[in-house]
């Protein structure tokens, strides 16, 4: 009995399919192993959940670091200039890969940058300040356009303006929301940390000794940074009795405060900070130690 060409190929797939046995070519792989020297430019920190790892969005695409291992990403390598971890993916904007002019508007990804979706009324335009919460669909932005900072609860199928009442600082540093309440919103500036329970619309005031650097949400505290005489420190407010704590830092270099902050939502021990001077450092112990996960840094001009 003669068997075409064809069915031998079946019966040996049949045979090996445990193996994987395909007659399409497989596709290639979207990230590859590299070292952290390739990281320019850091403009985001977040974890992505489901123990992906920790993902670090620069001038030359997202960035991804898991079992002590770096991966960069073979295409998309878009110049983000902001990053924010949310429920089933991230939000970003920035420029697109090989069009330093062409902004992405706001775009979201949800499987780890592969493919990305743009969010409504966001396209033609950059947004350096975006929040986002990790276990809702809530997305705020700071729109020069619009001259304020927008919300949405649909991903941008309707956006509501904030009033900000109270807001007295005119040089934002940046944004963040509670992984679960979205209406729990904070804007962090050289007077303090604003924080708001309606959606932006009035503002109370936590002051600070110096200029917030960075900041993030957990369930019922905020971790954030600030300058200190230059000199960078790292502490943790309790929002129920407004007291704060101070943690160790990742670096004590001058100049070098620390700009993003990621919390592990598979487990909140687990702190990631990138600093000015493009390191990054992780704590599994809730800030008492650090341990640094980069060997690039950035160069001064």
């Amino acid at each position: 009995m003669k068997y075409s060409k064809a069915a031998y190929i079946t019966l040996f797939c049949v045979l090996i399919s445990l193996a994987g046995c395909d007659n399409k070519a497989s596709s290639p792989a979207f990230f590859k192993k590299e070292s952290s020297s390739s990281l320019k430019e850091i403009r985001g920190l977040g974890y992505l959940g489901e123990k992906k790892g920790l993902y670090a969005a620069s001038s030359n695409g997202i960035h991804k670091y898991k079992d002590s291992t770096w991966f960069s990403p073979a295409k998309n390598k878009n110049n983000y200039i902001s990053f924010q971890a949310a429920a089933g993916g991230f939000y970003a904007s920035g420029y697109s890969e090989g069009n330093k002019k062409k902004p992405l508007g706001v775009v979201k990804s949800a499987d780890e940058g592969r493919k990305l979706k743009v969010v409504p009324s966001t396209d033609k335009q950059t947004f350096p300040h975006l929040a986002a919460g990790l276990n809702n669909r809530i997305l705020y932005m700071l729109s020069q356009k619009e001259g304020g900072i927008l919300y949405t609860k649909d991903e941008g199928k309707t956006w509501t303006k904030s009033k900000l009442t109270g807001l007295t600082s005119n040089q934002l540093g940046g944004m963040a929301v509670h992984p679960d309440q979205g209406n729990s919103f904070a804007l962090y500036a050289k007077e303090g940390i604003f924080l708001s329970s309606d959606f932006g619309d009035s503002f109370t005031l936590f002051p600070t000794t110096g200029p917030v650097t960075s900041m993030i949400f957990g369930k019922d505290s905020i971790i954030y940074s600030e300058l200190l005489e230059d000199e960078p420190a790292l502490f943790v407010l309790d929002l129920k009795t407004r007291r704060k704590s101070e943690l160790s830092v990742p670096s004590r270099a001058l100049n070098n405060p620390v700009l993003y902050l990621a919390v592990n939502p598979q487990n909140n021990k687990e702190i990631a900070a990138a600093t000015y001077k493009n390191e990054i450092f992780v704590s599994k112990n809730s800030g008492q130690t650090w341990d640094k996960i980069t060997t690039a840094k950035k160069k001064e001009k």
